[in-house]
């Protein structure tokens, strides 16, 4: 009998000690998959044109794109290309065009042959309510 109640005491110090162990290691644990953001000053602007960027550069890859849609000098994150429910291939970036990461959309037009801004209307499964319709062009006065 008093054997089993030092096992007891035994497994619970174990447990508790197993246990600050563990919430002790995330809590200082590194965020592995956060990426490394370089300045923006440190990356020298592409050289090849935009369009061709958008189709050869990697996921991840980070460019100052020297011109683009959304102004010149811009730092962008690029993001996997994807084949969009219209048919075309498309491509997210998140843009930096001052401190605030902005995503935005860009989807090839084969008529062209040239990656053309479309509206973004969700990131990651959530609404971009920046992208919703104004009032007005609902119809609705305010």
């Amino acid at each position: 009998m008093i054997r089993q109640k030092n096992d007891n005491r035994w497994y619970r110090r174990g447990l508790t000690l197993a246990t600050a162990t563990l919430l002790g290691g995330c809590a200082t644990f590194t965020d592995m998959s956060a990426p490394n953001w370089a300045e923006p000053k440190a990356l020298a602007p592409e050289d090849a044109s935009f369009h061709s960027l958008l189709n050869s550069a990697p996921a991840t890859r980070e460019i100052r794109l020297a011109e683009s849609p959304w102004g010149q000098g811009i730092l962008a994150v690029l993001h996997q290309p994807y084949a969009a429910a219209s048919g075309r291939r498309c491509r997210r970036l998140t843009l930096y065009p001052h401190s605030q990461p902005q995503p935005v959309l860009t989807c090839f037009d084969p008529g062209t042959a040239q990656w053309q801004p479309v509206r973004l209307l969700q990131v990651n499964g959530r609404a971009v309510l920046e992208a919703a319709p104004s009032p007005e062009l609902m119809g609705i006065t305010p």
